[in-house]
């Protein structure tokens, strides 16, 4: 059995020796194809480069171009960056007084009220405070000084409580005088 297997493999290897005799023989190259070929690949590589070279340059055209134009961008951005820098220092004087006006106005109402006040946004915060503060400002009719007698019920009355108040508001003579009336408090002549 190992004759049988030796001899096998050596058929086997045998015919692998005549294939690669066989293959040297028709590889026996002819130059002038290969040189040919050869210029054929560098003349390929050398296009490539150029072509590789020529990309490159226009990718770099492309790049400065786009470069010029974020220059332009640039000033753009600088001048919004300018733009908001003004409305920032307008805004901040707004929220100032902003704040100032709601302090002052949370002052004028009294702290029992304050709490709810608070909380309002500013606008309603100014008109509430107008309102309460209207309220708080009392007129009485009734009191009212009548100009005929110093507010008071008669010109007798007036004199007796209020003698320099009379004496400066009836300067003059006749009935305008001081003593015009006085002995006639109705007016009734």
């Amino acid at each position: 059995m190992e004759q049988d297997q030796k001899t096998v493999e050596q058929n086997a290897q045998a015919p692998v020796a005549e294939q690669q005799q066989e293959d040297k023989g028709k590889e026996s190259p002819n130059t002038g194809d290969l040189i040919a070929e050869s210029k054929k690949y560098r003349t390929r590589a050398q296009e490539s480069e150029s072509l590789v070279q020529d990309l490159q340059n226009q990718l770099k055209e492309i790049e400065d171009k786009q470069l010029a134009e974020k220059e332009d961008y640039k000033t753009l951005a600088e001048k919004r960056e300018k733009e908001n820098a003004e409305l920032k220092a307008k805004a901040d004087i707004g929220e100032a007084l902003e704040k100032s006006l709601r302090a002052d106005a949370l002052e004028s109402i009294p702290d029992e009220d304050r709490e709810f006040a608070e909380e309002m946004s500013t606008d309603k915060l100014l008109k509430f405070s107008k309102r309460y503060n209207l309220q708080n400002v009392r007129t009485d009719e009734s009191v009212a000084k009548s100009s005929a007698t110093g507010g008071y019920s008669s010109a007798l009355e007036w004199v007796t409580n209020d003698p320099v108040g009379y004496a400066k508001e009836k300067q003059g003579t006749g009935l305008k005088s001081k003593f015009g009336n006085i002995f006639n408090p109705s007016g009734d002549s």
